[in-house]
């Protein structure tokens, strides 16, 4: 059996003196705003999870808003609703929610401002 060496790898990259392209890149189509009321829809996706979905008439079809669903494990008795931009959670952080039949008062959550909600959320009394 002959041993042959394997090719040379060569990294190659363009020549950053080299002329760009005399073409403009391709124009892209703004999203418009409705001028019609708009009815979305929420569709699961998972078990936790709600995707909010513009109607398939409209010019921009994407999931506006992804929407999940956790338990606060400090407080088994209340519930954090979380909601990012766009398809997953990975999108933009956009707020969150947390209520339940808890004593404790309901927060809501916008950026880096956090609220409580005046009142109880239940009249539940802990035994």
């Amino acid at each position: 059996m002959d041993f042959q060496p394997p090719a040379p790898i060569v990294l190659t990259w363009p020549d950053p003196n080299a002329a760009l392209p005399a073409h403009d890149p391709p124009a892209y189509d703004d999203a418009r705003v409705p001028l019609e009321p708009v009815n979305y829809t929420l569709s699961p996706q998972g078990y936790n999870t709600l995707l909010l979905l513009p109607p398939p008439d409209l010019q921009d079809t994407r999931p506006q808003y992804n929407i999940s669903v956790r338990l606060n494990v400090l407080n088994p008795f209340s519930f954090i609703t979380t909601v990012h931009k766009g398809a997953s959670d990975a999108g933009p952080y956009v707020g969150e929610f947390e209520a339940g039949i808890s004593m404790v008062a309901s927060t809501v959550t916008m950026g880096d401002c956090q609220k409580r909600i005046k009142g109880r959320t239940s009249q539940y009394k802990p035994i």
